[in-house]
């Protein structure tokens, strides 16, 4: 045992350490009487070690090894990049880190048993991805530039990423949707909630030596999926995520994985340090909006008594809290003073979200308040299809038609989406040419 843990100890090794070496020491510090029969394991059959071992995750005091050198050189590195000025921001951001992760958790209602899955991404959503990624992986930029923080050590390996929402890069808004949609329906099979689109990363390509640090994800990043897209590593470099459980688990990826987890309230992280060339991964994240899907997995033309409220939500909305957000939770009140103004999709106005071709915004009242939000006129007579004819939208007229919205419908003034197009633009124009394909007059 003594020899072994010289072995642990030593900074060739150390400075590798894997979720299988971490295992053999918490074999060996266990008391000599444990036998096998006694060896505590995950729902993997992984055995489990304890926390604030990978990593700090609620304590800066590290258990094993020399992670505690790895961990104080990490936060060291992330003074030096900052510069004297504002050393201090490494400090203070690792302690909010610890923080959430320490009283989040328990603050966040949850939605899946055991906080994350792993499966295949859906055939033909990974297919755009990677035709993406072929296409256009030579165009990466630096994600973050001269930015330092305590969840990854950019001042040493800094990611790069491909954005599949700028179309300098080759992405774009088709793209992007095609995405965003295959990845909702999976999430909310997998959670049988309603999802709210809030933000999707493009491809994220990590270098060799990093290191992202065991962390929960900042509200509203709540129900979220991680794909990988290409790897070329020498070793495994595994994702560790801290299940409802509060177990442990080391999930090794390759090239069309996907997996699913409830970022608010599982750690996760990859605190081991790659080695490799690249390791990229597309990350997508969603809010629920308090509903449960439908069962038989189609939510268009719902109505609004085929949706109900999952029947928790009522006590956080009666808050002014968002639906994973516990009442009277730790983390409730850390919410409130992050968002003086309330939850965001309370406050949204489905005329400012197609005058701005923000589907999200849309997508939401639609499932919130049925389908009557795409077909109520105003005192003018105009709808959301004539608000996106005269602001040029076609990716919102697609939404729009796509829900059952009449397209020959009238103004008080007697115009049509057509003729506010031709008014506003002209017969050659995109959304001109598109409301003509689909039939309207």
């Amino acid at each position: 045992m003594e020899i072994l843990l010289k072995i642990f100890n030593m900074r060739n090794i150390s400075r590798t350490t894997t979720p299988l070496l971490l295992v053999l020491v918490s074999l060996l510090l266990q008391p000599e009487t444990a036998t096998a029969s006694s060896i505590r394991t995950n729902e993997l059959n992984q055995e489990v070690y304890g926390r604030d071992v990978s990593w700090a995750t609620h304590s800066k005091e590290l258990k094993w090894g020399d992670k505690q050198e790895l961990y104080n050189d990490f936060m060291e590195e992330c003074r030096v990049a900052a510069g004297s000025a504002s050393a201090s921001y490494c400090d203070a951001g690792e302690d909010f880190r610890i923080k959430m992760n320490t009283h989040q958790p328990s603050s966040m209602r949850n939605y899946t048993r055991l906080g994350f899955e792993k499966i295949k991404a859906p055939k033909e959503m990974f297919d755009l991805i990677k035709n993406f990624w072929i296409a256009n992986k030579d165009k990466n930029e630096s994600e973050w530039g001269h930015s330092v923080n305590t969840y990854h050590n950019m001042w040493s390996s800094p990611p790069s990423i491909v954005n599949i929402q700028e179309e300098r890069q080759g992405g774009g808004l088709d793209l992007t949707t095609k995405v965003w949609e295959a990845a909702r329906l999976t999430l909310e099979e997998w959670t049988g909630m309603h999802l709210s689109p809030c933000s999707i990363w493009g491809i994220r390509i990590y270098h060799n030596n990093s290191i992202l640090t065991t962390h929960v994800d900042r509200n509203p990043l709540v129900t979220s999926a991680i794909i990988n897209v290409a790897q070329d590593v020498d070793e495994e470099w595994p994702l560790e995520v801290w299940g409802h459980d509060g177990m442990p688990y080391n999930i090794t990826m390759e090239p069309g994985d996907m997996v699913l987890y409830e970022s608010h309230s599982v750690l996760h992280g990859r605190p081991f340090p790659m080695r490799g060339n690249h390791y990229a991964n597309i990350f997508v994240h969603f809010e629920p909006l308090g509903y449960h899907r439908r069962e038989d997995g189609h939510d268009n033309y719902f109505s609004q008594e085929e949706m109900h409220l999952h029947k928790e939500t009522l006590e956080s909305k009666e808050q002014g809290l968002p639906p994973y957000v516990l009442p009277n939770s730790p983390w409730s009140k850390q919410w409130r003073e992050s968002n003086s103004d309330g939850w965001e999709l309370l406050k949204n106005n489905a005329v400012m979200g197609v005058r701005d071709g923000n589907l999200q915004i849309i997508d939401n009242l639609y499932l919130k308040n049925g389908p009557e939000v795409i077909h109520k006129a105003d005192s003018n007579g105009w709808n959301p299809l004539h608000e996106a004819a005269r602001a040029g939208h076609v990716h919102v007229a697609r939404y729009l038609y796509e829900k059952g919205i009449d397209l020959n419908a009238k103004t008080n003034a007697g115009q049509t989406a057509l003729h506010l197009t031709n008014s506003y633009h002209s017969t050659n124009s995109d959304m001109y040419n598109y409301l003509k394909s689909i039939g309207a007059q």
